[in-house]
């Protein structure tokens, strides 16, 4: 519904930033990494999430759209509501929060402030197949498998289907072309 927001930081508080957009002041929440990057009076922008129910709505705001659709990976896990995630994406980079969940390390996962160790199970348990393109440290890798996964949506799969099949290929190395054909396969199987 809300892409990003783009705007002058107007207030920051303990895990929130206020943007001003057009003379609205739309509160955002943030990780502490993002919370620290960001300056007041200066401008920004943020991608989001919006979650809505009865009572109200939440805007869940991110520097990179990996940020964003890590979260929304998060969010997948029954029992991972939007401050889970954001807990868990606090206790360390993206990429070594998915590479503990790839290589089953509950360790990482279990530091979240309201993450037990069953929980981090469960997290580890749904997503240890689907977090390999957020595992990587290369900006590059991540540019290239995003180049797969969205000539996969052309073809007519989910984003869901396209990045589990990407990360179950394994091949952030390989030339883009042949990646697309090795997740092909899997989708394919």
């Amino acid at each position: 519904m809300i892409a990003f927001i783009r705007g002058k930081i107007n207030t920051k508080g303990e895990n929130t930033v206020v943007v001003e957009v057009g003379g609205f002041g739309v509160e955002i929440f943030v990780t502490p990494t993002t919370l620290q990057q960001l300056h007041m009076g200066s401008e920004a922008m943020l991608y989001t999430y919006l979650r809505m129910w009865d009572s109200g709505m939440e805007l869940y705001g991110f520097r990179t759209e990996q940020e964003k659709e890590f979260f929304e990976l998060l969010l997948s896990v029954s029992g991972v509501g939007p401050k889970v995630a954001l807990n868990i994406m606090a206790v360390a980079p993206l990429e070594n929060i998915a590479a503990s969940i790839r290589d089953g390390d509950e360790r990482v996962v279990s530091q979240a402030h309201k993450v037990g160790k069953k929980l981090a199970s469960k997290v580890i348990l749904e997503l240890r197949d689907k977090v390999q393109v957020f595992a990587s440290s290369s900006s590059a890798t991540y540019q290239a498998a995003q180049s797969v996964v969205d000539a996969l949506i052309v073809l007519g799969y989910s984003r869901a289907q396209a990045r589990e099949a990407v990360s179950l290929a394994n091949k952030p190395d390989a030339p883009i072309a042949e990646q697309v054909k090795a997740a092909l396969q899997i989708l394919a199987a």
